[in-house]
């Protein structure tokens, strides 16, 4: 394969161009994209001979033939021909007949490059010129945000996930994608976080400081969108990437629809989908980005726009249209300032930052993480779906939970709640959580050393701890037998089940009720951990409808 040679434009079309030198030289798809975008400086140099004289070639009449016309590979010459007949007085009333007389005159040219093709039933534009010259106008309210990607088998994940959520299989708990490696990539952006607080950047709101991380490099929850098509196609043509990109590959342009992101509104279907996962929509217009864009010009002139909370199911539902294209050249116009140099324009400090920031094997602090963790999608088998939760989510339902417990020492006394507790801090101490009413960290960060960051292997997948010793105590506490503890909770085993709560019969017997509550909650920290983020807040949401029985 040949490496994508850079285009770094603009042309200079001959001023002698007449209608029988689009015959002779012919106009290629980026020539004819260029020459458009630089109307009216080239209008005059751009004639056709009519009746003798001279007469301007109105590009209006190029872009709307062609754009209507979907059969002419030569669409340059037949707008060319068209116009030359209408001046002459020679009435063509259709598109067919300028192609039956530019056919009956040999009239050819290479105007259109080749026909869009079918890769895989997805129709493919043969360069990203053919693709801007049939959207360039779509935005001309900013009514859609453009993502550009340079391979089109890559989904729209945030890079705090991407690479690390294949897995095979729903049946085994210990097989979700891989929280541990989604850690590690945190460390690195809390590092940058970190370095920004001795930095100008430090009276930044968190969202503006997070905003900078994404842009130099840092994994985090926020997927970056545009409000320019130009830009998309820049970055889809691996002009803003060091990966290497090969001709004939095949980049894509998402489109989203701006307007549902600017309200609390989805598509139908999708509403419903949010209000019970407790996903939020988030992005430009909901986040003050102010002060940032002053700060870090790259953002503003890339036009950024970042989006949160959001999976690729929904984005899915939300996009307008999802268009590919064959890498041929990367694509830059410096007239627009679409190029490397404007584009990808970096401050010094950020950019020593973030190489400090690259190999950073600090141990992550739950204490300094809470809110960033709380932005971090759990692994599960309902990742992908709009049933999953985040951290914050669920370690705010588990912190109320734990506190609605400790209010019913009143109900079954003082000392069997202090026994319930010191089970649940004795046996897990590493899913404990912390008093933060902002969302705290699990175990599951605090007990990863700083071994386990330096290690390169990316195969690891957290196993269930043992569950068993803490579930024989809570029999034991609500007089019990383990038999019979264990026939109440294994419903609840960690498993993919249906997703809906419910309270638990508790027999009038308000202690072993509130036994088998402490056991579900121990079973939804496990799931919170293993087994999937959606999974832990029913098992949540369950035991507080039962201590919601109990207080009565």
């Amino acid at each position: 394969m040949s490496e994508v040679q850079t285009y770094s434009g603009p042309i200079q079309p001959p001023k002698d161009y007449r209608i029988m030198g689009f015959t002779r030289m012919g106009l290629s798809m980026k020539d004819l994209y260029f020459l458009h975008h630089r109307d009216p400086v080239h209008e005059e140099q751009l004639s056709i001979a009519a009746g003798g004289g001279s007469r301007p070639l109105s590009w209006e009449t190029i872009r709307s033939i062609l754009l209507y016309d979907s059969v002419s590979q030569n669409p340059l010459l037949t707008a060319a021909y068209y116009h030359h007949r209408r001046v002459n007085d020679v009435q063509l009333d259709t598109i067919a007949e300028a192609m039956e007389v530019l056919t009956r005159e040999g009239i050819t040219s290479r105007g259109y490059e080749g026909k869009t093709e079918e890769a895989g039933g997805k129709p493919v534009q043969p360069t990203i010129y053919h693709l801007l010259w049939r959207c360039h106008s779509w935005n001309m309210d900013e009514k859609y945000l453009f993502r550009g990607q340079s391979d089109s088998r890559w989904r729209q994940d945030s890079s705090i996930y991407r690479g690390h959520l294949r897995y095979e299989g729903h049946n085994a708990i210990h097989t979700p994608p891989d929280l541990r490696e989604i850690l590690k990539r945190l460390c690195r952006t809390q590092t940058f976080l970190d370095k920004l607080q001795t930095t100008r950047f430090r009276h930044l709101p968190d969202e503006n400081k997070l905003a900078i991380a994404q842009h130099y490099g840092m994994p985090t929850p926020l997927l970056d969108y545009t409000r320019s098509l130009d830009v998309a196609a820049f970055f889809a043509t691996g002009a803003g990437d060091q990966n290497r990109i090969f001709a004939n590959d095949i980049g894509v342009i998402y489109i989203v629809d701006r307007k549902p992101l600017m309200r609390p509104e989805v598509p139908e279907g999708a509403i419903d989908m949010i209000e019970s996962s407790g996903l939020r929509i988030g992005d430009i217009d909901s986040i003050d980005f102010s002060e940032v864009l002053e700060r870090v010009g790259r953002i503003e002139r890339q036009k950024g726009v970042f989006i949160e909370g959001f999976d690729s199911y929904l984005l899915q539902r939300l996009t307008t249209k999802v268009l590919y294209f064959r890498q041929t050249e990367t694509f830059q116009d410096t007239m627009k300032g679409i190029d490397g140099r404007t584009l990808m324009d970096n401050d010094q400090e950020l950019e020593d930052i973030a190489a400090q920031c690259q190999n950073s094997t600090n141990t992550i602090n739950p204490g300094t993480m809470c809110e960033l963790l709380g932005r971090v999608k759990l692994p599960g088998d309902d990742f992908f779906g709009s049933k999953g939760l985040y951290l914050g989510q669920n370690l705010r339902k588990a912190q109320y939970v734990l506190s609605e417990i400790q209010e019913c020492e009143n109900i079954v006394g003082t000392d069997f709640v202090r026994a319930l507790a010191e089970v649940l801090s004795r046996h897990f101490s590493e899913a404990r959580i912390t008093a933060r009413t902002s969302g705290a960290a699990v175990s599951s960060v605090q007990h990863i050393s700083k071994t386990d960051l330096k290690s390169s292997e990316d195969v690891y997948r957290m196993k269930p701890s043992d569950v068993q010793p803490a579930l024989l105590e809570l029999a034991k506490l609500a007089h019990m037998e383990p038999s019979e503890f264990e026939e109440v909770i294994a419903p609840h085993r960690p498993k993919y089940v249906d997703f809906k709560y419910q309270d638990f019969d508790y027999r009038g017997d308000k202690r072993q009720a509130l036994a088998v509550a402490a056991a579900i909650f121990v079973i939804g920290l496990e799931h919170m951990r293993t087994a999937g983020g959606a999974e832990a807040h029913r098992l949540f949401s369950g035991v507080e409808a039962t201590l919601f029985h109990i207080q009565r």
